[in-house]
């Protein structure tokens, strides 16, 4: 059949134009399948089949981070409001308060109850030889010193509150340290210097471990709050 030019032109520019759409819907197509395809990767990547996200903690896991948390860190205890220790000294930062490193002890699971957010680590503290300005009461300013502290530790209960970390785990959300105890603290392991009041005052060991555990648990918010934001998987 024959066709004219202007016939043989617009058919060749109908067949152009097609073949363009083809093509376009050829790459729109291959974006869509590609899109679709990085969604699900990232969604294998990220939860696939597996019951824990891939940077949670087992629990065992969770105590070896806390002990490499606490490690040699170099911790402040603060000044005491009344002026009773710490208050004529400094730390690292330049704060008034006494400059301690704490060593890692020993850690264990209390209870763990992801039903009722919560979780409790007891922890047991151990730290440095250091000295600590006091003011003892009818005696005045002295220094107490810790000059031997091997097997001397801080036992803590560290509470956890947790949060469910949206696949099967629990996120460290909060920590709250309760009442600490000292144990491994002897007459032999510390003194009290100073004035000639504060070099015969007797004032028991029980006035040194007193003092040592109120004080430098106040140390252990800061020092554990690295933990915080950990997924720990499964739980219990």
């Amino acid at each position: 059949m024959f066709r004219s030019a202007s016939q043989q032109y617009l058919a060749g520019a109908v067949l152009k134009k097609s073949e363009w759409l083809r093509a376009t819907a050829g790459i729109a197509m291959a974006a869509m399948t590609a899109n679709a395809f990085g969604q699900t990767s990232d969604l294998v990547a990220h939860n696939g089949f597996e019951q824990c996200w891939s940077k949670a903690w087992t629990k065992d896991a969770f105590l070896n981070l806390l002990a490499a948390t606490v490690e040699g860190t170099d911790a402040c205890i603060p000044a005491a409001p009344d002026g009773s220790s710490c208050a004529t000294t400094t730390c690292g930062d330049g704060s008034a308060g006494c400059a301690v490193t704490l060593r890692a002890g020993q850690y264990s699971y209390g209870q763990i109850l992801p039903a009722n957010e919560y979780m409790q680590v007891n922890a047991s503290t151990g730290f440095d030889p250091f000295s600590m300005p006091v003011v003892v009461p009818t005696i005045g300013p002295c220094t107490m010193n810790f000059i031997d502290t091997s097997n001397v530790v801080i036992q803590s209960p560290l509470v956890y509150s947790l949060q469910p970390d949206g696949n099967s785990g629990s996120l460290a959300s909060g920590l709250i340290v309760g009442t600490s105890t000292v144990s491994g603290l002897t007459s032999a392991k510390v003194s009290l210097t100073g004035s000639f009041g504060c070099q015969v005052a007797n004032l028991g060991l029980s006035f040194f471990i007193s003092t040592l555990g109120d004080q430098l648990a106040q140390t252990f918010p800061s020092a554990y709050a690295p933990t915080l934001g950990e997924s720990l998987c499964p739980l219990p």
